[in-house]
């Protein structure tokens, strides 16, 4: 490493929430960094599991809890409490591979116009093995515009932000949004900032029944709330609003497939409350598929009358 990306101050986010077993894997990756963080602080999101008792096992560790806020204020928290001039936030029940804050300060380091700098991950599943190996990114000449269709795939595991560009851009993620805040941070960076994506394995996402991807229903919602915040940057671009409606368009059609999966089987479980609120999460959201299945359904509900009567005519 050259002087300069020695010097890198480097801190290390962490928020947990009902992830204290997954806790140290988390911790330990980054205490194996080639390149040592300067701060390492884990957020207790109002956990109800033993993160204190986690987290104190590491030294290095600095401690925080604060009341059930969710991921966007917990990550704020760590933006308050540290000082150092690169961000790294890592999910609980995620981990780095050793060399990634080494990566991550040398490709800032070589760009310093760039807000973020991302590389690429491994899923792993909830015991560590391997589901999915890392693939490239995708490859075009206007990343803004995959960031619109589907976030070219950035996760923030694999991301390392420049503090100074989180500031010049409100100084935090939106705590109003549920799910993918990542993304609305990420796309208000690349409004004002360039930013790099590196085809390089650096960490491991751990795919498991909590994760928040799990929530279909609430990644549709806020994905939508934040590309449809997006309309007046990108008004009178041809290409962007093109990558706008098409990026409305997938999450509307991978997730409410995923939500009607689960209405069906809420539906044969009777469990009604859960199946009314996410019908009705459809019908305000993508009102579309709800008349294209009540379409089906009626379509197949009909076909066997309308061949007996053809019978009967005859």
């Amino acid at each position: 490493m050259s002087r300069s990306t020695q010097a890198a101050r480097v801190a290390v986010v962490i928020p947990c929430y009902k992830q204290a077993h997954f806790l140290p894997d988390a911790i330990e990756s980054v205490l194996q960094q080639t390149h040592p963080p300067s701060e390492i602080v884990v957020i207790d999101d109002g956990s109800p599991d033993d993160v204190a008792g986690v987290a104190a096992r590491y030294p290095a560790v600095r401690y925080l809890r604060q009341r059930n806020q969710g991921l966007s204020a917990a990550r704020n928290t760590g933006i308050r409490a540290t000082s150092s001039e690169l961000l790294v936030f890592l999910d609980s029940d995620d981990q780095l591979l050793p060399h990634a804050i080494e990566r991550g300060v040398a490709h800032l380091t070589a760009r310093p116009e760039c807000a973020f700098a991302s590389g690429r991950m491994h899923v792993v599943a909830a015991d560590g093995s391997m589901l999915k190996p890392w693939r490239p990114f995708p490859r075009t000449d206007d990343y803004f515009a995959h960031l619109l269709i589907n976030h070219c795939g950035i996760y923030p595991v694999t991301t390392m932000y420049r503090r100074a560009a989180i500031e010049a851009v409100g100084g935090g993620f939106d705590v109003s949004l549920r799910s993918a805040e990542d993304w609305d941070m990420d796309i208000r960076l690349a409004r004002r900032f360039p930013f790099h994506l590196y085809d390089e394995p650096i960490a491991l996402y751990r795919k498991h029944g909590n994760n928040m991807t799990a929530n279909a229903a609430v990644m549709m919602m806020s994905i939508i709330r934040v590309l449809r915040a997006q309309r007046d940057y990108i008004h009178g671009n041809p290409r962007y609003e093109a990558a706008y409606r098409e990026g409305i368009r997938r999450a509307r059609y991978y997730f409410s497939e995923i939500v009607i999966d689960q209405v069906h089987a809420h539906v044969r479980e009777r469990a009604w409350r859960p199946a009314l609120r996410k019908t009705w999460m459809l019908l305000r959201w993508h009102p579309g598929i709800v008349r294209e299945r009540v379409a089906l359904k009626l379509e197949r509900a009909l076909r066997p009358r309308v061949a007996n009567a053809s019978v009967k005519a005859r």
